[in-house]
């Protein structure tokens, strides 16, 4: 039974974080994207009002103004039906309620770890139970990069370094597994890292530096 309970205790540890760190992840890709549909529409009207400018530049023609204009208003109007159809908003609230039902069972398994009376083999059902249930009722589930983030964050608890003896004939050997060790979460957690930045930012810092290079490839 303490085997069965450490693995829904992992379970739940596991996946009510990492729907929290999708529902951040998704929260955060709404408003990016929000905020870049703004961008752009502010791009279109000052563009447009060059116009009215006399001594205005050369690259701000009005053929490149009409240029950016339409390639702009494309723009909006795709970003805009992307938004839309994932629906970020909504994901970000699924997975925050399922992250919050999940927090409640796992106090729960909690409380069963820390008593001093042995869990009995019903309790740890009922608890099974309850974890499959809301699993059951939410049709999502976190990316990949979501686990990968959730163990970067927690590298300690799932890359530990083996202990070291000093009258321990191998000692040499477990210093270098222990180096090994300690490169490879160094590199796991920048290699994490470095996904979600390009995942998160990467094409909205496009978009937003787009003007520039559309004004840079109608010009050359």
């Amino acid at each position: 039974m303490e085997k069965e309970l450490n693995r829904l205790y992992k379970n739940l540890w596991i996946t009510k974080g990492c729907r929290f760190i999708a529902s951040k992840r998704y929260t955060k890709h709404n408003h990016l994207a929000n905020i870049t549909i703004t961008i752009a529409s502010v791009y279109i009207l000052a563009m447009n009002l060059l116009i009215l400018i006399e001594d205005r530049l050369e690259i701000f023609s009005s053929d490149n103004i009409n240029y950016f204009t339409i390639c702009a208003s494309i723009l909006v109007l795709a970003l805009s039906l992307i938004v839309n159809s994932r629906n970020y908003q909504s994901l970000a609230d699924k997975f925050h309620d399922c992250g919050r039902e999940l927090s409640e069972v796992y106090d729960s398994i909690c409380l069963l770890k820390t008593s001093t009376q042995k869990p009995s083999e019903e309790e740890i059902k009922i608890i099974h139970s309850r974890y499959h249930n809301i699993i059951r009722n939410y049709d999502i589930n976190q990316d990949q990069l979501d686990f990968n983030l959730f163990k970067a964050r927690n590298i300690n608890d799932f890359y530990s370094y083996l202990s070291i003896s000093d009258n321990d004939e191998h000692k040499w050997m477990k210093i270098l597994s222990n180096i090994k060790t300690f490169v490879f979460r160094q590199w796991f957690t920048i290699k994490t890292y470095a996904e979600y930045t390009i995942h998160q930012y990467f094409i909205y810092s496009v978009i937003w530096a787009l003007p520039f290079f559309l004004l840079l490839v109608q010009s050359t």
